[in-house]
């Protein structure tokens, strides 16, 4: 009895995802309130913030109704700076 090999499937074929990720933020679980990493992404033209609790699981809410907008509104981000402290007591 000969065994044959199996015929060569090839290359999977590329898929596109429906989202577009933006960027990485931080938000804070609606449940426990505690600080927890997030992801900024866009899908129909519009903005959602998906996030992940370890207790509490996965949420996601929509942040924005309109990507090219928020894009756009995205040249006036500056990067975070550590309040001043008032010292003075």
């Amino acid at each position: 009895m000969r065994e044959e090999a199996a015929p060569h499937a090839g290359p999977r074929a590329k898929q596109d995802r429906d989202e577009v990720f933006v960027e990485f933020t931080k938000s804070i679980c609606p449940l426990c309130k505690t600080p927890i990493d997030a992801q900024v992404n866009i899908r129909e033209n519009k903005v959602y913030l998906r996030k992940r609790c370890r207790d509490h699981g996965e949420f996601e809410a929509l942040v924005y109704g309109d990507a090219e907008e928020y894009l756009s509104s995205a040249r006036f981000n500056k990067p975070g700076t550590i309040p001043l402290v008032d010292c003075r007591g």
